[in-house]
């Protein structure tokens, strides 16, 4: 696995489990960017067993993402929040703390979020 995809995927964990919990709708979201990301099977077995435990900000990396990586993995963070019908104050905070711990500036932080929320709140399968 990527670096990078690692990074990512393990930071939306911290978020799914922000609001002290890992719902059946987050570890669907999960599953499918484990599929977009197309994971080899040990890889994938990996994620999921990292998954069952709850984690924070501190069990992060600090590897770097790219500008790129850093707008893609917030933009997935909103929709993994939004994917068991609640979005939780915790897991917002925890987006905007972890947005900062990768150095998104707040106002372009607050545009994802209101952006990737507006999509997530449309997307069927999430309401």
């Amino acid at each position: 696995m990527r670096p990078e995809v690692q990074t990512m995927l393990e930071a939306l964990v911290v978020v799914a489990w922000a609001d002290g919990a890992m719902h059946d709708q987050e570890q669907a979201v999960l599953t499918a960017l484990i599929a977009a990301f197309e994971l080899d099977p040990l890889d994938e077995q990996w994620v999921r067993q990292y998954a069952k435990t709850p984690r924070t900000l501190a069990d992060l990396p600090e590897a770097g993402l790219g500008q790129v990586e850093r707008r893609d993995l917030i933009q997935h963070a909103i929709t993994l929040t939004h994917a068991d019908g609640e979005q939780a104050d915790a897991e917002l905070h925890t987006i905007r703390q972890l947005a900062a711990r990768l150095g998104v500036p707040t106002q372009e932080t607050e545009e994802i979020i209101a952006a990737a929320a507006r999509r997530a709140k449309r997307l069927p399968a999430l309401r």
